[in-house]
């Protein structure tokens, strides 16, 4: 226990600090490599050692210029005199070996200190360096260090994957690690898009061009993403581990249902309040989060036997999608979640109430296709059917009402009563297959039924063109709904539609054949008088 503890606070930890370090962003590589010159020239040493170090050099370079320069004059006497050639100038050069030359560079005394302090400025020196002999940038230095770091999480990771994926209901130390991964998760979701806002930045120019892309900082985005992913994938894997029912009531009993409850609380708001939750890293952290909040509101069920815990926590979901903006991923994964996993908490939400309140358009089309993606779901709790039933009935009148807007509301434009209309056809014919399935009974004489016979028959009345996608949804609607004495009347219609289209075509078709007689006979007269204009032509000739 004190070793996973150990290894997701270390986790945990190193990602906290990394968020928390302020990293020093310089853009001239250059400007870098000068500072890192002049830092490590006196790496180590104190002005009077640097000075005396310089010194000692300079001494030992001008007495090895003073020697080549006498042994240079010794060789120009020895050829005037002898006549020397080539050879001989060749046999008076000295070859020194490695330790002549640091004894004539750097001294014969061996206890010099400052001589033993320049051999650890070239050691370093070259140690600092890459295998290609160029210095390595702060950026880059920054990078491999972060690069080592990940690594050694990746191996961690490994461990608790396998930890979480057999062990996770054993002991309540699985719940601590649950929580670690996830603050771990939120600070390595901020690292990515920190470093995907400064790279992004970085492309534009002064001038609104883009500049090519560095590739230390393309491999740092790659990295934190690639974070991101395993961590996620390690989180989600096992909170559905500990989700299955035999794991889910030992786990209710680690805690009571007050820390339950708290412990959900902290949760739900460390995640309504994560950023830039449209980014494709962050829906590994909205998804983590979203099983976990369900996690506790499952073991408060099992200790409190009420899922009051959990329809407070969804009502308060439902209202923020309505009403709060930036949080509508979150909280349409988060409602899924427990639609899936447990739809009977959201029976008695104000779906409707809240939907005809939603003011965005786009967002109240959303919540139509999360309704009508749930009402399977909601189809198949047959211990609370009258319920399911209320919420049926409330679904189908409320999607009739948005048949009616779409036609009648002059506020809205074109494009949004027709994306309306797309999203409530559907929805309406499902809801209606599934609650005939759900009662087992037909629809026939209610007033539900008169509804939306004849909202789908005012909608198809009033489109300017009889075709397309929503026209023979409005067939098909009108079809799936018994007839009743609306359906009925409203079924006459297109027979005496076609009647009248019928006989007026016979009409257009008699117009029409009375016209090419009268051109075939115009025709034919044409035809008789033309040899007899050139018989009178040829006579006058």
């Amino acid at each position: 226990a004190e070793t996973l503890t150990s290894i997701g606070g270390s986790i945990a930890g190193a990602e906290e600090k990394e968020g928390d370090e302020k990293e020093d962003n310089e853009k001239d590589d250059s400007d870098e490599e000068e500072e890192d010159d002049d830092e490590d020239e006196n790496d180590g040493l104190t002005p009077e050692e640097a000075a005396a170090k310089t010194k000692m050099f300079e001494d030992a370079k001008a007495k090895l210029e003073a020697e080549r320069a006498a042994t240079k004059e010794k060789n120009a006497a020895q050829a005037k005199a002898g006549g020397g050639d080539d050879d001989d100038d060749d046999s008076d050069l000295e070859v020194l070996d490695s330790d002549t030359f640091f004894s004539q560079l750097l001294g014969d005394d061996e206890d010099d200190e400052q001589s033993r302090a320049l051999m650890q400025s070239f050691a370093g020196t070259g140690l600092s360096n890459n295998a290609n002999g160029k210095k390595l940038t702060k950026k880059r230095q920054r990078f491999m260090q972060r690069q080592e770091d990940v690594h050694s999480t990746f191996r961690e990771l490994d461990l608790l994957e396998l930890y979480l994926g057999r062990f996770a209901d054993s002991r309540d130390v699985s719940l601590e690690l649950i929580q670690k991964l996830h603050a771990a998760l939120g600070s390595a979701c901020r690292r990515a898009a920190k470093a995907s806002a400064e790279n992004e930045a970085e492309q534009k120019g002064k001038q609104g061009k883009k500049e090519k892309r560095n590739s230390t900082e393309q491999s740092m985005q790659d990295l934190e993403v690639a974070l991101t992913e395993r961590l996620g994938r390690v989180l989600r894997q096992g909170l559905r581990n500990v989700l299955r029912p035999p794991s889910l009531k030992k786990i209710a009993a680690w805690q009571t249902p007050a820390q339950w409850e708290q412990l959900a609380e902290a949760v739900y708001d460390s995640s309504l309040k994560s950023k830039h939750q449209d980014l494709a890293h962050h829906q590994h952290q909205l998804q983590a989060g979203a099983l976990l909040l369900y996690l506790c509101c499952a073991a408060h069920h099992q200790a409190a036997n009420s899922w009051k815990l959990g329809e407070r926590l969804a009502r308060q979901l439902l209202e923020s999608w309505s009403t709060k903006k930036g949080v509508e991923n979150y909280c349409q994964i988060t409602l899924k979640v427990f639609a899936s996993r447990g739809p009977a908490m959201l029976l008695d939400l104000p779906w409707t109430e809240t939907l005809r309140g939603t003011a965005k358009p786009f967002v109240q089309r959303s919540q139509i296709a999360f309704v009508s993606d749930c009402l399977p779901h909601f189809a198949a709790l047959q211990t609370d059917k009258d319920r399911a039933l209320a919420l049926f009935d409330s679904f189908i009148r409320f999607c009739a009402e948005c048949l009616d807007k779409s036609r009648t509301d002059e506020s809205m434009t074109g494009a949004n009563k027709q994306k309306l209309r797309r999203e409530a056809l559907p929805a309406l014919r499902l809801a209606l297959k599934l609650r005939s399935r759900l009662t087992s009974e037909e629809l026939k004489g209610s007033e539900l039924a008169k509804e939306v016979a004849a909202a789908a028959s005012r909608l198809r009345e009033s489109l300017p063109f009889k075709g397309g996608s929503v026209f023979m949804r409005c067939q098909e609607l009108c079809k799936l709904v018994p007839k009743t004495e609306a359906g009925s009347t409203q079924q006459k219609r297109p027979a005496q539609d076609s009647k009248e289209g019928s006989a007026k075509r016979s009409k257009d078709q008699a117009s029409a054949s009375t016209t090419a007689a009268a051109e075939k006979s115009g025709a034919v007269e044409k035809k008789a008088k033309e040899p007899n204009a050139k018989r009178s032509r040829k006579a006058s000739t």
